[in-house]
């Protein structure tokens, strides 16, 4: 019968100098076999937890900044051309996230006429590697059927080897 590998346990534990630190323990049963007991192997991960508990803290203060600005947070992939938003971006549009697919032809499809060809050429001019920041205010077809002067800022966070974006990652801010 082969070994059974118990649960890994993460836990603090305490130097005889008082200096705390963390341990992951991984067990095995070999209750059944000539050494008739436990195999219990560990290893210090108290850096991978510091690690772990600062990003923790910086991903809440990120969320709690977006939160307070009311941004809407967009995500694009441009080689596959998937984006990915935020609630609060659809909110600001009065829409729900669930219930549409958000995506490049969707701003195609809603941002004013009047505004989406220099729109368009800006992205463009920064996906090609042009600039260092896309930012662009336009307008955008509410659930309502009304317009809404947005603000989009964004920076390519991916870059292929010829210079263009790979993705795009960015903000909608409300100035209606």
């Amino acid at each position: 019968e082969p070994d059974t590998q118990i649960e890994d346990a993460e836990y603090r534990f305490l130097r005889s100098d008082g200096t705390p630190i963390w341990l992951e323990s991984s067990v095995t049963d070999r209750t059944d076999t000539e050494l008739g007991g436990f195999v219990v192997v560990s290893r210090e991960i108290t850096e991978r937890k510091e690690s772990e508990e600062e990003l923790r803290k910086t991903k809440e203060r990120l969320d709690l900044a977006i939160e307070s600005a009311r941004l809407g947070v967009w995500d694009w992939d441009v080689e596959k051309d998937v984006v990915e938003y935020n609630d609060r971006w659809a909110e600001m549009l009065g829409m729900r996230s669930e219930d549409a697919d958000y995506d490049m032809k969707f701003r195609e499809e809603n941002a004013h006429p009047e505004d989406l060809p220099e729109v368009n050429e800006e992205l463009e001019r920064h996906v090609a590697g042009e600039t260092d920041r896309f930012e662009a205010e336009y307008r955008m077809r509410t659930a309502e059927g009304d317009w809404k002067w947005i603000r989009s800022v964004g920076q390519a966070v991916e870059r292929g080897n010829d210079g263009t974006a790979k993705r795009v990652v960015g903000a909608h801010m409300d100035i209606d």
